[in-house]
């Protein structure tokens, strides 16, 4: 899904008003991690890949190839 958003984006030419959304909503609060993924996202469709990667680092539950075994978060409980 994130690839058909970065496509998206591209193709409408609007990464850089998201990507503007998304750092204001960080600048309002820092732990937004949902304002994070968008503002990567929005790198990676302006080829900032290393940019986006490190964006992507900071929020703690994102699945990494550096981040080997960790286990997925639960959202609710399995009978």
């Amino acid at each position: 899904m994130a690839i058909r958003f970065i496509h998206l984006m591209r193709r409408q030419g609007d990464a850089e008003s998201v990507g503007s959304d998304a750092q204001q909503r960080l600048d309002k609060d820092p732990e937004d991690d949902d304002a994070r993924i968008f503002l990567a996202l929005s790198l990676l469709a302006r080829q900032r890949q290393p940019e986006a990667e490190d964006l992507l680092r900071q929020i703690d539950w994102a699945a990494l190839p550096e981040r080997k075994g960790r286990a997925p978060r639960m959202m609710f409980a399995w009978p």
